[in-house]
């Protein structure tokens, strides 16, 4: 799970500051923390890589991405809660796969059927695979929400120091 905060402190400013508008800017401001939210969630979603193998690309890692708002519609989070999403934010470096449960590693590679171009049409089951251990070469980070994050906080800011905050 992957979740941005803004620290606490700045929160905490934030919410001093809030207690100082006046009722339409207090709606003005509920109405720019939700606007940001949302920014935060579909960009995070449009930049958040789909699979490109055969029987990925589910988009799980994109629907994982949910926001959660305070009561009072003035604090907000974003979480991606797909487990893997930390591994394609961050990448992995290579490590060795080894079997917990068994003796051996066992998967079942997929064939290719129908490949028109560089569109796959469908594949079917291929054969078993099976070993002892696996010399995974790492994944390559493939940033989609903290950069996401950072710039749409500093928007954030700056609309909330047009109001007044400081």
């Amino acid at each position: 799970m992957i979740k941005a905060v803004i620290a606490d402190s700045e929160v905490k400013r934030f919410r001093k500051w809030t207690e100082t508008l006046s009722k339409e800017n207090l709606k003005k401001c509920q109405r720019t923390v939700i606007k940001a939210t949302e920014m935060m969630v579909d960009q995070s979603k449009h930049k958040a890589p789909v699979g490109k193998q055969i029987g990925s690309g589910s988009g799980i890692l994109r629907g994982s991405i949910q926001p959660k708002y305070s009561a009072d519609r003035l604090g907000s989070s974003v979480t991606v809660h797909a487990n893997y999403g930390i591994y394609v934010e961050m990448g992995t470096r290579p490590h060795l796969i080894m079997p917990k449960n068994a003796k051996v590693l066992a998967w079942q590679t997929r064939t290719t059927v129908g490949k028109s171009g560089k569109t796959l049409k469908r594949s079917r089951p291929g054969p078993m695979t099976f070993a002892s251990h696996v010399h995974h070469p790492g994944t390559q980070a493939q940033p989609f929400f903290y950069p996401v994050f950072e710039r749409v906080q500093k928007a954030l800011i700056k609309d909330l120091n047009r109001m007044g905050f400081k």
